[in-house]
């Protein structure tokens, strides 16, 4: 701040000096737009470069919230897909039930994710009757396309 101050002294200095050895009339009346001017830029300056400071902080906080807003569509998005799988996979049971004539099924599902953030079908409850054989059949069925190994299915009876 003192150099602002120092610099600000001299320009005055110079202004005053200049203006004191410059001659009457229109030369003068430039001289002292010109020495205004001066003064006012240098005062200017460390106003401009405060502002700019401020904008560097608020430029950081920005991209600060860009990431988070980025961040929070990211997982807004992957969630997404996981209830769009999910609803997806219970209607494919469902339909497939449907098909081998085991009517009134409720499907509940869990999903783990991979490492490269994609859901995948990880367990499957089956709420509703079926005979052995109908069971067997979409049991095959969901491990086959879904890829749900038998042991992480599972039957309730009258759900």
């Amino acid at each position: 701040m003192s150099g602002v101050i120092r610099e600000l002294a001299a320009l005055a200095f110079f202004s005053g000096a200049s203006l004191y050895l410059c001659p009457e009339g229109g030369t003068k009346r430039v001289m002292t737009l010109l020495c205004a001017a001066l003064l006012t830029a240098a005062a200017i300056k460390p106003l401009r470069q405060m502002n700019d400071a401020r904008l560097a902080f608020h430029e950081i906080e920005l991209e600060e919230l860009e990431e988070r807003i980025t961040q929070d569509g990211r997982e807004t998005a992957m969630l997404l897909q996981r209830t769009v799988l999910e609803k997806n996979c219970a209607g494919y049971i469902c339909n497939q039930a449907s098909a081998l004539g085991i009517g009134g099924l409720r499907v509940e599902m869990e999903f783990r994710q991979e490492a490269d953030g994609s859901w995948h079908p990880s367990s499957v409850r089956l709420y509703g009757a079926a005979d052995g054989e109908r069971m067997r059949q979409l049991q095959d069925r969901i491990h086959d396309d879904l890829g749900i190994e038998k042991e992480r299915q599972e039957w309730f009876p009258d759900g």
